[in-house]
């Protein structure tokens, strides 16, 4: 928690793609004490946990909330999403 850099912001927008953006701006932890501190938050945390449980079946071990390979090249590939 907490982290940032540009692989968090690598994830955020990930994100944003994957869900065609309905999600809102990511790059702010808006669940937080600091609502304009960006990074890894819990906002992030949440989405991406959401993410893995929609594809558990693919992502099997993979601890949920937790930004691992498997998660990022799966990831990767579903960002690229031709419905949005």
């Amino acid at each position: 928690m907490n982290d940032t850099g540009p692989e968090v912001t690598q994830l955020q927008r990930l994100l944003m793609a994957y869900n065609c953006n309905l999600i809102g701006q990511l790059d702010t932890d808006r669940t937080g004490d600091i609502p304009s501190r960006p990074g890894f938050g819990y906002w992030t945390q949440s989405v991406l946990s959401s993410f893995q449980r929609e594809n558990r079946k693919r992502l099997p071990g993979t601890t949920q909330g937790v930004y691992d390979q498997q998660t990022q090249a799966l990831l990767q590939a579903e960002a690229q999403n031709p419905d949005c």
